[in-house]
């Protein structure tokens, strides 16, 4: 029964103001026939709200979700109370605007309504999706780049390519074109999904700046947003159109020497690709691109990927996950390091076994390494008695000695050969990257200069090199000698960068900053000297340090102006993950005497999704101890506000990329608004960092941003220049 609008029912509809609102308000009697919409629905989705009224259609939604919508709505027209229910509905362009709904069940002069208060959260679900694309492409790399290693074809790899890139993404179809060796000739090589025989047209000459010419030729993506009306290719072939393909990303594969080729994902409906699908698109892009150069390594005179004798990786191989871990390396900040182990008296066994059993001799030692070695480490068989380890993701340089010591007692301790009766010994060199960069050629010479060291002290041993002994690293090892001599004589200070309630401009709370008070060089940041205290084994000692400091300057504070601060410490993975950290935690309040809910401790996103169970319990433990809980630099670690649920944190902050494109990007403001929104759902706040112009102080008030810090407000000030008597840092 469709019941007719009462003046009840229309004092509740216009208590909003409906015209110009981001809701949409939708009324169903029992039956499920619309009975009203708020006009809003005209200025959203573009449909006239008369002609949904008297429908069964909310609009034209999504067949993924019109199934489990609809129980939803019997859910609530039989038991009543609230459900929530997030579908896409269809715009009058033809894309699709997702919608949160809030379904209610209500009686209305005796007759049942549901009423649907919805908002659209395509901007957080586009962000959500975005990072998430992100992180599959990421995978999918690894995945390619192992396939190569295992001899799978360029062919193969792009045939596996399209098809994880089109779930990867949410396209509608992927292709990959390779190119000819003299760049005349586009050949499809394969495509996957909606679109296959449009796609398969653009199989021809490459006409000299035609979409595929310019995609090859171009280091960044190449973006049509709706084929139909895009004037920059007039020659792209009418059946891309005629297959009501609508919007595409191409991007380039690069070859060692030359574009390999071009991979591209497709839509059937215009869609603005992000920044977030290029990214993706090139990452994928990257991984075939390494994955062709590995191909190439076997048609290259005298070249294998493999020992024919333990079927270990050969040098060129390990060559490779060198420069790749190396690259890891760069963005997770922690040490790859690389051991070689050489048998110290192999002539000596040698030369009393027959071929066959010399080589029965070097499979069990290559098999003991292996199988003693940490998963995901790389071996290699470097020449005939010596093979190569890759140690990656080391917690400090220190374990690089303890894994080389490790493993020449691992082969000193054990008999091998024909009987067991052969008795061997090693010597091992061990090398990691520094601050200061590493080249893959740098970080083999180093270990190479540390194997000799070893070979020349007799043998049976280990040498980790030394940045003192590098050529050239004076001074380098002039001031690893002086930040060790400043931890002994605490040169140290904490300097705090004041943190802003947006909504009274009030100064709430500080961040504390270590400094180094450089004897030579004055106030030193931490990205001048952490990575080297890192490398030193010095990051607990500093840590420490730090957490008790701040501690003391909290209960200080809350002594003298009566009221408690906030103060927060950020930890590094190798804090975080020490064992007992909430014993030290625990330890330092109690010393201070400062209240454990005024003390938030700082997490780096990419380190809590990268260990998530182990991260879990570390929060937990921390959480008994009763402080606060936040996660740094929030947006840059492929992970989503859903996902950081698990970890039961307190606040977030929104990494100062995102901040400084506010006012200048509305991608970035997009995304903004969508972390913020997400995370009041939550009951998580929000922090914003890196703040410098009045257009983000006010973009982050619109969207209801609660804390922010930076130079707009404030630069770290050591703690006599705090004064938390101001009623406002700013005006509001």
């Amino acid at each position: 029964m469709t019941v007719a609008p009462s003046e009840q029912t229309t004092s509740l509809r216009y208590n909003h103001r409906l015209d110009d609102s981001a809701e949409l308000i939708v009324e169903l009697d029992q039956a499920g026939v619309v009975t009203w919409v708020s006009p809003s629905v005209e200025r959203i989705l573009g449909v006239p709200s008369h002609e949904l009224v008297g429908s069964t259609d909310l609009a034209e939604a999504h067949p993924d979700d019109t199934e489990h919508f609809r129980r939803t709505l019997t859910k609530a027209a039989l038991h009543g109370g609230v459900f929530k229910a997030e579908i896409r509905l269809r715009q009058a362009d033809g894309g699709w605007c997702w919608f949160a709904f809030t379904i209610r069940s209500t009686m209305v002069e005796n007759a049942q309504l549901i009423v649907l208060t919805g908002q659209d959260v395509s901007s957080r679900r586009e962000f959500d999706q975005g990072v998430e694309g992100r992180a599959r492409a990421h995978h999918l790399g690894a995945e390619l780049l192992e396939r190569a290693r295992h001899g799978d074809s360029p062919a193969d790899l792009a045939q596996t390519a399209v098809d994880r890139t089109r779930r990867a993404l949410g396209v509608d179809g992927t292709a990959v074109f390779r190119l000819s060796a003299e760049g005349s000739e586009a050949h499809l090589v394969a495509v996957e999904g909606h679109g296959t025989a449009a796609l398969a047209t653009m199989d021809s000459q490459l006409v000299e700046g035609s979409l595929l010419d310019i995609a090859s030729h171009s280091p960044v993506p190449i973006v049509i947003d709706d084929l139909r009306a895009q004037t920059r290719f007039p020659g792209l072939p009418s059946a891309l159109t005629d297959a009501a393909l609508r919007s595409l990303v191409a991007i380039r594969i690069m070859g060692p020497t030359h574009p390999w080729g071009v991979i591209l994902a497709s839509h059937d409906r215009a869609q603005r690709f992000g920044v977030d699908d290029g990214l993706a698109l090139g990452t994928v892009a990257a991984a075939i691109a390494r994955a062709v150069d590995l191909h190439s390594l076997e048609r290259r005179p005298g070249s294998q990927l493999h020992d024919p004798v333990t079927g270990l990786i050969g040098p060129e191989l390990f060559r490779d996950r060198v420069e790749s871990a190396l690259e890891r390396a760069t963005r997770s900040k922690r040490p790859t390091a690389i051991c070689h182990l050489r048998i110290d008296n192999w002539e000596d066994n040698a030369s009393d076994l027959t071929s066959e059993q010399a080589d029965q001799l070097l499979n069990k030692v290559a098999h003991r390494i292996r199988n003693f070695g940490r998963r995901g480490d790389s071996l290699c068989r470097v020449d005939t008695s010596t093979f190569a380890l890759l140690f990656e993701e080391l917690e400090s340089l220190p374990v690089a000695a303890d894994l080389a010591e490790q493993f020449v007692d691992l082969i000193s301790s054990h008999s091998f050969g024909p009987d067991h009766l052969a008795r061997l010994t090693v010597s091992a060199g061990a090398a990691a990257t520094r601050p200061d960069g590493t080249t893959a050629e740098q970080l083999e010479a180093d270990t190479v200069r540390a194997l000799d060291a070893a070979i020349e002290k007799g043998g049976d041993g280990y040498v980790l090199y030394d940045i003192t002994d590098r050529p050239g690293a004076g001074a380098a090892a002039s001031e690893a000698r002086l930040l060790r001599k400043a931890v002994a004589n605490n040169q140290f200070v904490l300097h705090y960068l004041p943190t802003i309630e947006l909504r009274s401009g009030q100064l709430v709370g500080v961040e504390a900053l270590l400094r180094w008070n450089h004897p030579e060089k004055g106030l030193l940041l931490p990205a001048d000297f952490f990575p080297l205290a890192h490398d030193l084994g010095l990051v607990d000692e500093l840590g420490a340090w730090v957490l008790g400091t701040a501690c003391v300057q909290a209960a200080r504070w809350r002594r003298d102006i009566g009221r408690s601060i906030t103060i927060s410490v950020n930890l590094s993975g190798r804090q975080f993950f020490r064992p007992g950290l909430d014993h030290l935690v625990s330890t330092a309040i109690s010393r201070s005497g400062m209240r454990p809910e005024d003390l938030t401790l700082e997490m780096e996103e990419s380190m809590l999704m990268e260990h998530a169970d182990r991260s879990m319990r570390v929060l937990d433990s921390l959480r008994e101890v009763g402080v606060q809980l936040a996660v740094d630099d929030f947006g840059t670690g492929y992970s989503s506000i859903s996902r950081l649920r698990r970890f039961n944190v307190d606040m977030i902050k929104i990494d100062r990329s995102f901040v400084a494109g506010l006012g200048a990007d509305a991608a970035n403001s997009g995304i903004v608004a969508a972390i913020v929104a997400m995370a009041h759902s939550m009951g998580v706040r929000v922090i914003a960092e890196g703040v410098e112009a009045i257009d983000q102080v006010a973009e982050l008030s619109a969207v209801r941003c609660d804390l922010a810090q930076g130079h707009f407000f404030s630069r770290a000030l050591d703690a006599k220049d705090i004064d938390f008597a101001n009623e406002a840092i700013w005006g509001v």
